[in-house]
């Protein structure tokens, strides 16, 4: 085993990676779904989510000092354990794109329209590359500075919005009933499963991982969430769908009354110094994958390439953003619940008979001495 990152590092990375996402054109997606029972969905789908983290946890001690490619190989043979890592790098190369397209968003329609946004994309992938060159350790790091930045952008828009909205816009609840949850879980599961990354850490990990702590913060980060999603439907109600910018709307609004200069910007700015740390994430694991498949340790190229596909996708492929919402939407969804769900299960199922199996022949072995 080869301890990467501490307990602290590996709470704050699931922390961001959970607000990185949901803080996207998540809200809007879910306001046209769902309605006013979007912020309740995010709930529904905390505890689902939470449920597998369960499982992720108990694979984890289990197995405190294999790494999940070592665990596959073990279990199944390298072809498998290679197939898997494939999958895992292709989820993660999309997933990077949710945040990135946010950062687009946020930047071209919101602070500075004036701005290219071909050009200040490569200053973007520049910075991307240079965090992933520092490998888990040192994302985790830079996550462990500016996390109490991130802190002060979150909470800070939650107090200036939390009492501008009508509440009363979210009542009554699940009046259309529970049937387009299972739908809308299927659509935008990209967009949800952080405890993923619990996986790819395997064995890199602090033994010391503190997984009650795992769990709490998990859980309040998701209510955050919920908290931020019904104010924004509560502010923009039936609008709300035309509002991709999520939290920045959210400040947008809840602040015209109030003379208190771009405090607002500032705020929204600090929050998304988690995307970028995030998008970092993702494409440290995505090429990780890469580089474990072809059985080789410097992942620089696949760096590289993983930012190369992810700004010709942002810039030349998916200009509009209507595009990769209906790819992740009609495709990409049923991808995301095979890795989301599926893996989840298959590596608890192993851990479980391997944890029996190994059990099973160390009774034998003290049988066989006595």
């Amino acid at each position: 085993m080869t301890t990467q990152i501490n307990s602290r590092q590996c709470i704050i990375l699931l922390i961001i990676s959970i607000f990185a996402l949901k803080f996207q054109g998540l809200f809007s997606l879910l306001s046209h779904n769902l309605g006013r029972d979007g912020w309740l969905f995010i709930l529904f789908f905390l505890v689902f989510d939470l449920l597998l983290l369960l499982l992720v946890i108990r694979v984890l001690k289990l197995f405190p000092n294999k790494t999940l490619y070592d665990f596959l190989c073990e279990s199944y043979g390298k072809v498998f354990a290679k197939i898997v890592f494939l999958c895992f790098a292709v989820y993660f190369i999309f997933k990077a794109i949710i945040p990135y397209k946010g950062i687009n968003d946020l930047f071209g329609n919101v602070l500075f329209e004036f701005l290219p946004w071909s050009v200040f994309s490569l200053f973007l992938v520049f910075t991307i590359l240079f965090m992933v060159g520092k490998k888990l350790r040192g994302i985790g790091r830079v996550a462990e500075l500016f996390f109490g930045v991130i802190v002060v952008g979150i909470v800070g828009c939650l107090l200036l919005s939390v009492f501008a909205p009508d509440y009363s816009r979210l009542l009554p609840i699940l009046d259309n009933g529970l049937g387009a949850f299972v739908t809308t879980a299927v659509k935008y599961n990209m967009w949800f499963g952080d405890f993923l990354l619990l996986f790819l850490m395997m064995g890199k990990i602090s033994s010391k991982l503190e997984y009650k702590k795992v769990l709490s913060w998990y859980a309040i980060s998701g209510i955050v969430v919920a908290v931020f999603l019904a104010i924004f439907y509560s502010l923009y109600e039936n609008l709300a769908v035309y509002q991709y910018q999520g939290l920045a709307s959210i400040t947008q609004f809840a602040l015209l009354g109030l003379d208190i200069g771009k405090i607002d910007k500032i705020l929204v700015l600090f929050s998304f110094v988690s995307t970028v740390i995030a998008i970092a994430l993702y494409v440290y694991f995505s090429s990780t994958c890469l580089a474990k498949i072809f059985g080789i340790k410097r992942n620089v190229w696949f760096t590289i390439f993983c930012l190369v596909v992810i700004y010709i996708l942002d810039v030349y492929v998916s200009g509009d953003v209507s595009v990769i919402i209906k790819f992740f939407e009609n495709y990409l969804g049923y991808f995301g619940v095979v890795v989301h769900v599926g893996f989840t299960l298959l590596f608890y199922i192993t851990a479980e008979i391997r944890a029996k199996i190994k059990l099973k022949n160390m009774e034998a072995k003290n049988d066989s001495i006595f």
